[in-house]
């Protein structure tokens, strides 16, 4: 269910915010570690309990689709790349950026990621980014991060930097 506060949502059940989380309109779930722990209908998912799914009229849409995120056998309701946003633009949840599947917004944390950033997650060194933008596996998951040569490339508060086997990237200048 979509919510905006904890109070929100079901007894047990906690809000991923749109503000902290990135997924649009908010998303209910509970913390889990093992499917029993989960309410009928979901299961157990990278810790937290998710609404399981056949396909993705069984989600949200558009912003959410139904695919098995974890590869654990078992598909569940999860928040798409959506919109136009390419890596490196700024963004307030998933739908804001494009990948599909992979699409994901990195919502700003304090100093970080101000206003933040697009990015495609689950890449490799050689591949999975698009054009103009770099793999950096050095997070779990690796994330594909804005190319640059010169601080003009990046947008305010990012720098340019932290270079990775395929050259220097836009990241936040806090880091």
């Amino acid at each position: 269910e979509p919510c905006t506060a904890d109070a929100e949502c079901a007894s047990g059940l906690t809000c991923f915010l749109q503000s902290t989380a990135g997924w649009t309109g908010g998303y209910c779930q509970a913390a889990c570690s093992a499917d029993t722990d989960c309410p009928q209908g979901s299961h157990c998912a990278d810790d937290a309990c998710l609404k399981s799914c056949d396909d993705a009229a069984d989600c949200r849409g558009p912003e959410y689709g139904c695919w098995d995120g974890d590869d654990d056998g078992v598909s569940e309701c999860l928040p798409l790349g959506s919109g136009a946003g390419e890596v490196g633009d700024p963004c307030t949840n998933y739908a804001d950026c494009a990948g599909g599947q992979t699409g994901a917004c990195i919502v700003e944390s304090g100093e970080d990621f101000v206003g933040g950033y697009c990015t495609i997650i689950g890449c490799a060194i050689d591949s999975g980014c698009p054009t103009g933008s770099n793999c950096l596996d050095a997070t779990s998951p690796p994330i594909c991060l804005l190319n640059c040569s010169s601080e003009a490339d990046c947008r305010a508060d990012y720098q340019c930097s932290m270079a990775t086997a395929a050259g220097t990237s836009c990241v936040p200048a806090s880091l």
